[in-house]
């Protein structure tokens, strides 16, 4: 596991991150399978593949999904999300919908 302390992280497979719960929170990540058609947010409990379509924040639950923004070489992506719903303190998944729909 590493910790990160900038608000705009890069995030590898099992990072652990630390984001101020506050608007404008940059996350930048590899993914192979997305395109600026996919979301991504942060939840609570585990990433739900059974729910699609776009998701609204949920105070102390959840992120309001966000479309990715592709760099040039297409697998690197950012999701710049509004994580002032969160509670500080407690651990939230990442979550991709890759489909975005």
């Amino acid at each position: 596991e590493s910790f990160n302390e900038s608000a705009n992280v890069s995030l590898e497979s099992a990072d652990l991150i630390r984001i101020p719960a506050s608007s404008g929170q940059s996350i930048t990540f590899e993914c192979q399978d997305c395109s600026t058609s996919s979301s991504a947010y942060l939840v609570l409990d585990g990433c739900d593949s059974s729910v699609s379509g776009s998701r609204v924040a949920l105070f102390g639950k959840q992120t309001a999904s966000v479309a990715l923004v592709a760099h040039w070489d297409l697998s690197h992506f950012t999701a710049v999300l509004d994580a002032s719903p969160l509670t500080p303190g407690l651990h939230y998944n990442f979550c991709v919908d890759r489909d975005g729909v």
